[in-house]
């Protein structure tokens, strides 16, 4: 089963270009097992569609799609793990919270089991870190995707 998929996301058109697994392989049997040898092209353009469904900018630049983001796209992006969160703080008990393992909050607030960015900005990180850190109308330049194990 995949854990999600990795994208290469960079400020610099170029960097974002020539993302590929070897770029990460020092995560390999910590943030995911293994990657897919093969780019995904459809995975790119499954996320700039989301992202643009969210208000982010979107475009293309020599063939390499760009996105720029907002505080609103940000927003949009959360608003429904906020609410879905929100909802099973209220109904925690404080044995769940003190006894057990809460991870489902965990996952409200950073999913580490789905898709992920890797930056030569930020480096690896999951897609939850890199919209938050995102810097604010910044363009970056997305070109490849790996499927993550």
């Amino acid at each position: 089963m995949a854990r999600g998929t990795l994208y290469g996301i960079s400020c610099n058109r170029e960097d974002a270009e020539c993302f590929s697994p070897v770029d990460v392989y020092d995560h390999a049997g910590h943030d995911f097992d293994y990657i897919n040898d093969g780019d995904s092209p459809e995975c790119v353009v499954s996320l700039v569609e989301r992202l643009e469904s969210l208000g982010a900018e979107i475009g293309k630049e020599e063939g390499v799609y760009f996105i720029i983001i907002d505080e609103e796209t940000k927003r949009h992006y959360f608003v429904e793990r906020l609410i879905a969160f929100k909802k099973r703080a209220a109904e925690i008990s404080l044995d769940e919270f003190a006894l057990d393992d809460p991870y489902d909050l965990r996952w409200m607030v950073d999913n580490t089991y789905s898709d992920a960015a890797y930056s030569y900005d930020y480096g690896f990180c999951t897609m939850d870190q890199w919209i938050r850190s995102a810097a604010i109308n910044e363009k970056y330049y997305l070109a490849h995707a790996y499927c993550m194990h």
